[in-house]
């Protein structure tokens, strides 16, 4: 069963963005992807990517699965890419109160490799009965070419057993 899925086939309505500094995430319609990219910005960027509250109660082992693509490398900045996961998030405006717990143990593409990587099924079951935030934080060291790398993410789900 599915308990929540974003294509970005449009701009996204429901997810925040919060930009520290820099570019923010914006909708890219041609690709259908949210992207992150610091090339061209007024400073180094650092911005978040917030989805809805997803509540996990009653849920039975749920997954998440989303698919990245990133090109570029950005020689300052060794994760440019984080998602992270909140339950204290407050559903709108800074982040950064908030405690976020950073999510790894999923298939992440290559850096500079441009080619669309699926996350593979991420359990979250840790977060079960509880209403959950994912973050996608992107960082660039720059907004020139070396210190900017671009990340696009797609085909955002939570799925349930029952």
């Amino acid at each position: 069963k599915t308990v929540y899925q974003n294509s970005f086939s449009s701009q996204p309505t429901d997810w925040t963005i919060f930009t520290s500094s820099g570019n923010a995430w914006s909708f890219s319609s041609p690709y259908q992807s949210m992207v992150g990219n610091g090339y061209g910005g007024s400073a180094p960027a650092t911005t978040y990517l917030i989805s809805p509250g997803i509540d996990l109660n009653g849920q039975v082992n749920p997954i998440m699965s989303f698919k990245l693509w990133t090109k570029y490398t950005d020689s300052g900045q060794p994760d440019p890419l984080e998602v992270l996961i909140s339950t204290d998030y407050s559903g709108s405006g800074t982040p950064i109160s908030s405690h976020w717990t950073r999510i790894t143990d999923f298939t992440m593409p290559a850096i500079g490799s441009a080619v669309m990587t699926g996350s593979g099924n991420i359990s979250l079951s840790a977060y079960n009965n509880q209403k959950i935030y994912v973050a996608y934080l992107y960082r660039s060291s720059g907004i020139t070419s070396g210190t900017a790398t671009t990340w696009e993410l797609q085909g955002f789900k939570v799925r349930a057993k029952n």
